[in-house]
């Protein structure tokens, strides 16, 4: 099947537009042809992601995972130091304390390495990603139960 298109230009290498029939010249330039399984139309009508785009949205997930890693550190440690300032932590709490805070300094490391990445000399096609931390919170559970309130 026929595609009526506009070119970017005269090299007739990208098209811009797609019509649904033949223009008029003297209103387009760069019009033409092209087939509908022609390489150039395919990509139009279902561009590939950039590199640029698919190693941005790689770093941006990477950096919403750890400020969610920090964030939730950070409330349990302190929740813990409270428990033992306020001498009502549990030998399991105290126990834990240290490892969180270990945690917490882990993921802030790799959150100041994850924002060097896009200064990296091969950013974006070549980047070396820091090692994410082993363990840390696990932010797909709930720590509360929700309350169940009776109807009136």
């Amino acid at each position: 099947m026929i595609i009526y298109v506009q070119f970017s230009d005269a090299t007739k290498t990208k098209i811009v537009t797609v019509f649904g029939g033949p223009q008029n010249p003297d209103d387009f330039d760069f019009l033409g042809e092209v087939e509908d399984d022609d390489p150039m139309y395919l990509d139009f009508i279902n561009p590939q992601p950039s590199i640029l785009e698919v190693q941005s949205a790689k770093l941006l997930a990477l950096n919403q995972l750890a400020s969610s890693q920090k964030t939730a550190l950070a409330s349990r440690v302190e929740t813990l130091s409270d428990a033992v300032e306020l001498e009502m932590a549990t030998p399991a709490e105290i126990a834990e304390l240290p490892i969180r805070k270990a945690q917490l300094v882990e993921w802030k490391r790799y959150a100041v390495f994850l924002g060097r990445v896009t200064s990296q000399e091969g950013w974006p096609p070549e980047v070396e990603w820091p090692v994410q931390p082993l363990s840390g919170m696990d932010l797909t559970v709930s720590s509360v139960e929700p309350s169940v309130v009776p109807l009136a």
